[in-house]
């Protein structure tokens, strides 16, 4: 299991992800922990939370869209 917490960015912050595939949202966005937003934090651009029990189990547990086959 990956270090899994809730980035957040700070009011008026545009925070780029560092796959760069657009900005953090506002209300924040549960990834990953890397050496990238360590560096946001420091910079103090993004405050890092534990992810709630609930969000953490749900994440975990949410199968995959089931396979169609074509007709």
């Amino acid at each position: 299991m990956t270090n899994q917490k809730k980035i957040t960015p700070k009011p008026g912050m545009i925070v780029p992800l560092p796959d760069g595939n657009g900005n953090l949202p506002a209300e924040g966005k549960i990834v990953a922990l890397n050496s990238y937003w360590y560096q946001r934090q420091t910079d103090g651009d993004v405050t890092i939370e534990d992810v709630p029990a609930s969000a953490d189990a749900q994440a975990e547990s949410t199968p995959a869209a089931p396979k169609t086959k074509p007709k």
